[in-house]
C-alpha cells in the first residue's frame, strides 16, 4: 500500500513538473506574441492596440484651397493621436443644410466643419455649433481682434478661427517712391508724375472695381449693419451723411481713373500690374502671394487700405473662415483637440499650405507684406452673420457697381433693406 502511494506521488510530481514546464513555454511563447505581433504592443506596461478600430473624426469643408493643409493636419494629427481624420469635401450650395441632414440620419455626419463666418447664426440657431470654451488661446491677445468677432454670437464663442482674406493696397516701387496715406494723394500723384513715369504706365490706379472685396472699404466706415459681432439685427444703418459723401467720392474716382467694371477682371489687373503697366492697385491675400510668387518679375509693397482723405475715413472688409465643432459629433471633446490643432498649434503652416492667412498674432513672417495683411485684418470688417441679411454681400456688391456706375446713392443703398 505503501509503496504503490509513493509511486503515485512521484508519477504526480513528474507530471505536475512537465505541466509547468510547458505551461512556462506557452507563456514565453505568448510574451513573445505580445511584444512583437502587428495587433498588439506592449506600452509602458500596458497593453495597447495598434491596429485596433481608431475613432475617426470626419471633417466637411467647401473651399479647395484647404485641402492639402487640411491632409496634412490629419496625417499628422492621426499619427500622433491614435485617431483616423477624414476630410471630405462638399458643395457649398446649402452647406448647413445637408449637415443637419447628415446629422438626422445619422449617416457621415461632421464632427467638425469649415464655413464662412457669415453662417454662424444659422449654424448657432440649429444647434450644430458647440461653445467653445477656451478662452485661454481664442482671445484678442493671440488673435486678431476680427478673428475673435467672427467666432463669436451673443457674446460667446462657437467656433475656431481658420483663416482670413482681406484687402490691400499694392504700388509698384519702382515708380511710386512717395507712399500715399490717402486716395487723394494718389490722384495728385496721378496730377504730378513725370512724364517718364507717366510712359511706362497704361493706369496710375486700377482694381476689379466689381468686386466686393476690393470696394467695400469706400463704405465700410460708414455704413452699419449687425453691430460689432455682426450679430445685432437692430444696428442698421444703409443711408446717412457718411454713406453719401463717401459714395460721392466714390463715383468720382471713376471720373478720375476711368475704370470699366464690365471690361476689367481680377486677372488682368494682376497681370498688368505684375507687367509694371499699374501704379497702385487693391489686391486680396492670394494677390499678393501670387506677386510675391513672381520674385523680381515685379518690385512691389503693399500698405493697409488708405483713407479717402483726412476727413472721408476707409474700413476693408475681411472674409474669415471659422472651423466649428458639431453638438451631434459622437466625439466632441476630441473634436475640439482637433479644431485647436487645425486653427492653432499647425497655423504656421497655414499660408504655405492654402495661400490664406492665420489670425494669429505671434507667427512670423519673412514676407514684409504679411505683416501689413496682418494689420490690416486687424483693421477690417467681417460682414454680418444674420439669418435675415441672406445674400446680403451680393446685393451690396451690385448696389456699388450701380453707384460706381453713375447710379442714386440713396434709392440703391435702401433697396439693401427691402
Amino acid at each position: 500500500m505503501e509503496s504503490k502511494g509513493y509511486k503515485r506521488d512521484i508519477i504526480f510530481t513528474v507530471i505536475t513538473i512537465i505541466f509547468m514546464l510547458a505551461m512556462g513555454g506557452v507563456i514565453i511563447l505568448l510574451e513573445h506574441f505580445l511584444t512583437s505581433s502587428d495587433e498588439v504592443r506592449m506600452t509602458g506596461g500596458n497593453m495597447t492596440p495598434s491596429n485596433v478600430e481608431k475613432t475617426v473624426m470626419n471633417i466637411w469643408y467647401y473651399d479647395d484651397n484647404m485641402t492639402e493643409y487640411l491632409k496634412e493636419c490629419a496625417q499628422e494629427y492621426g499619427k500622433d493621436n491614435m485617431v483616423r481624420v477624414k476630410c471630405t469635401k462638399v458643395n457649398r450650395e446649402k452647406f448647413l443644410d445637408n449637415i443637419n441632414e447628415a446629422n438626422m440620419s445619422g449617416s457621415d455626419k461632421p464632427d467638425l466643419y469649415i464655413m464662412d463666418s457669415t453662417y454662424m447664426e444659422k449654424a448657432c440657431l440649429a444647434g450644430m455649433a458647440m461653445e467653445n470654451t477656451d478662452n485661454s488661446i481664442y482671445n484678442d491677445k493671440k488673435f486678431s481682434k476680427t478673428a475673435i468677432s467672427a467666432i463669436k454670437y451673443k457674446n460667446k464663442m462657437y467656433a475656431y478661427p481658420v483663416n482670413f482674406d482681406t484687402a490691400v493696397l499694392a504700388y509698384n516701387a519702382d515708380v511710386v517712391s512717395e507712399v500715399p496715406t490717402t486716395f487723394d494723394d494718389i490722384i495728385d500723384y496721378s496730377n504730378n508724375m513725370s512724364d517718364s513715369i507717366n510712359g511706362k504706365l497704361d493706369n496710375v490706379l486700377m482694381w476689379d472695381v466689381k468686386e466686393l472685396m476690393f470696394s467695400y472699404g469706400f463704405i465700410g466706415a460708414y455704413m452699419k449693419y449687425g453691430g460689432e459681432n455682426g450679430d445685432d439685427a437692430t444696428v442698421k444703418d444703409f443711408v446717412n451723411e457718411g454713406v453719401n459723401s463717401a459714395m460721392a467720392y466714390y463715383k468720382n474716382l471713376n471720373q478720375i481713373f476711368y475704370i470699366d467694371p464690365d471690361n476689367t477682371d481680377y486677372e488682368t489687373v494682376l497681370q498688368k500690374f505684375s507687367e509694371g503697366k499699374i501704379a497702385f492697385t487693391i489686391v486680396d491675400t492670394e494677390g499678393v502671394r501670387r506677386l510675391s510668387d513672381m520674385g523680381d518679375k515685379v518690385n512691389f509693397l503693399t500698405m493697409k487700405y488708405p483713407d479717402m482723405n483726412e476727413k472721408l475715413k476707409t474700413k476693408a472688409m475681411a472674409v474669415t473662415n471659422v472651423m466649428a465643432v458639431n453638438t451631434f459629433s459622437d466625439n466632441r471633446d476630441e473634436a475640439a483637440k482637433l479644431a485647436e490643432y487645425i486653427t492653432y498649434t499647425k497655423a504656421y503652416d497655414m499660408y504655405n499650405s492654402t495661400g490664406y492667412l492665420s489670425g494669429r498674432k505671434d507667427i512670423k513672417y519673412e514676407d514684409v507684406n504679411m505683416d501689413v495683411l496682418l494689420a490690416q485684418y486687424d483693421a477690417s470688417e467681417n460682414l454680418p452673420k444674420l439669418m435675415e441679411a441672406g445674400d446680403f454681400g451680393a446685393k451690396l456688391e451690385n448696389a456699388l457697381n450701380i453707384i460706381w456706375k453713375g447710379g442714386d446713392v440713396e434709392s440703391n443703398m435702401k433697396e439693401l433693406v427691402q
